[in-house]
């Protein structure tokens, strides 16, 4: 399997002030109940109560004493990122469940960007090659690395010309599905091509 890691954009407002942070950190604590993980706190009550405190002082204008509650409310929600960003699995085990079950296909040999380097100790059954393992490669295998490459403009046009610069779906199902539907709208219009160039090469 040839594996690439890339950034597909949230079409979601950066979350700069009270309300968006405070919507951030609902949304982590959902998708933590959602995988079943337990948090050591969810900071209801103060979120709830920054979120009155901050509307009041812009009011006010008093905007020194909403500064200092908005830094707080982000404080919090990156201590629950990180805290569930531990408990969660690892990127590459999550491209063996998502892929290797869901294709009915047990992963042996993955090559893959230098995004998956330090992924061995967690998936010792899948041998990952990238170009940081350049001195223990075989021709062979460098060749394959170097061809692996030719997907990098085939996600420039994903997403230049085919929407998956910005996914518009709700949650990592919605980022997947997108993906998904981004690369039969490639397919589809690659066919288009092809029966215009050459009506009787496809049947």
């Amino acid at each position: 399997m040839i594996v690439d890691s890339t950034v597909q954009k949230k079409a979601v407002s950066y979350p700069a002030d009270s309300k968006l942070l405070e919507t951030a950190r609902s949304t982590v604590i959902e998708a933590a109940k959602a995988e079943g993980i337990e948090l050591k706190q969810t900071y209801a009550k103060d979120g709830q109560l920054l979120g009155y405190k901050a509307g009041r002082y812009a009011h006010a204008r008093q905007f020194k004493r909403m500064r200092k509650v908005i830094k707080r409310q982000r404080t919090i929600v990156g201590r629950l990122q990180r805290e569930v960003a531990r408990k969660m699995s690892t990127l590459s085990q999550a491209v063996q469940e998502a892929l290797g079950q869901t294709l009915g296909i047990k992963l042996e040999l993955v090559y893959a960007d230098l995004r998956y380097r330090g992924v061995d100790k967690d998936n010792p059954e899948i041998e990952i090659k990238h170009r940081g393992k350049d001195k223990r490669l075989t021709d062979e295998e460098r060749r394959l690395i170097k061809r692996r490459q030719a997907i990098e403009p085939i996600i420039g046009h994903l997403k230049a010309d085919h929407r998956m610069d910005r996914c518009h779906l709700r949650g990592s199902k919605g980022d997947a599905l997108h993906a998904v539907l981004c690369a039969a709208g490639y397919n589809i219009r690659w066919l288009l091509r092809m029966i215009v160039k050459k009506p009787g090469a496809i049947h």
